[in-house]
């Protein structure tokens, strides 16, 4: 992640077991259960670490209190769900997107760029070590 100006800000990665993050100007590092409350130090705020998934990817969030829109051509538009918490993809052109996280305490905008999912996956990139300095 990164700021409007280019800073490094936090990384995050995550698998089934274990979500992993670094937040370089505080010096901090944390690997632990992936739930929504570990993730709130790189956000702000609790956040599912399930839906970054499925925002990541482009994919409709699957659980039974979500329900999720498409456009014509099959591209996740919106998704509405627990807690009034609504996503937006915008602006599609390419490799290039925009996701808005809205809810009624907080948003966050999340911006994509040359991103595709990978054909294979390499599982090591889910996780991030704990850095020697």
């Amino acid at each position: 992640m990164s700021s409007a100006i280019g800073s490094h800000l936090a990384s995050f990665a995550m698998n089934k077991k274990n979500l992993s993050w670094v937040i370089p100007n505080k010096k901090k590092w944390f690997r632990g259960m992936v739930n929504a409350e570990n993730l709130r130090p790189v956000f702000g705020h609790p956040i599912d670490p399930r839906l970054i998934y499925h925002i990541l990817f482009d994919e409709p969030i699957p659980e039974k209190s979500w329900s999720c829109t498409a456009d014509i051509n099959g591209n996740v538009t919106d998704c509405r769900g627990a807690d009034d918490m609504k996503i937006v993809w915008s602006e599609r052109e390419g490799k290039h997107r925009n996701v808005l996280i809205q809810h009624p305490h907080y948003e966050i905008q999340l911006q994509f760029h040359n991103f595709e999912k990978p054909e294979s996956i390499d599982p090591k990139i889910f996780e991030i070590e704990k850095p020697n300095a």
